[in-house]
């Protein structure tokens, strides 16, 4: 499988919501991530809204052949008073939360439909999203068990924060990963 990857505009997330709501469907609601209607609902809901926040990046890959889109990943600058950080910055120790988390890129999502996953869409769309970004770390969360995601996040170099974390309202485990950003552009 041959994909094309493009950044997208908000525009052009708004026309393709839609393919972008039934891939992360797609993706997350099958084990072992499991997300319920509500949890679906929600990131469709709130994807449009974050387009505007600072250091926004949407990058998605299409497949060659049939032109559709096969996946996509995008994330954002971590700022304060945003959920995600005012419910992870409490449970670390102060020393790693001011380490990590302060100035950081916050990886928001990664998601491949399933019917191209295992063809290293994952990756691309990885690097794609990280490449040349001006932040020293970036930070992201993942369902804490052996995922496709949590091997790719481990071989690209994101490193564990924080374990048995779970989000107020979702009953699954997560862990907090960290990825240094500035170490990666020092090495290539």
């Amino acid at each position: 499988m041959t994909v094309t990857l493009t950044a997208l505009d908000p525009a052009q997330i708004a026309a393709l919501h839609p393919r972008i709501v039934e891939i992360y469907d797609a993706a997350f609601t099958r084990p072992p991530y499991n997300k319920p209607a509500e949890e679906i609902r929600a990131f469709a809901d709130a994807l449009l809204s974050q387009t505007s926040r600072e250091g926004y990046r949407f990058v998605a890959a299409f497949d060659d052949d049939s032109r559709q889109m096969a996946g996509f990943a995008y994330g954002y600058a971590t700022a304060a008073g945003r959920w995600w950080l005012e419910h992870v910055t409490p449970a670390m120790p102060e020393e790693t939360a001011r380490a990590w988390l302060d100035g950081s890129y916050s990886f928001v999502e990664l998601a491949v439909d399933p019917s191209c996953q295992g063809k290293g869409v994952g990756g691309l769309l990885h690097e794609a999203l990280l490449d040349g970004l001006p932040y020293e770390r970036a930070v992201l969360s993942t369902l804490q068990a052996e995922t496709v995601a949590s091997r790719l996040y481990r071989s690209r170099g994101w490193v564990v924060l924080l374990e048995d974390f779970f989000f107020p309202g979702i009953p699954r485990r997560y862990q907090i990963m960290g990825l240094d950003l500035a170490h990666r552009r020092a090495q290539s």
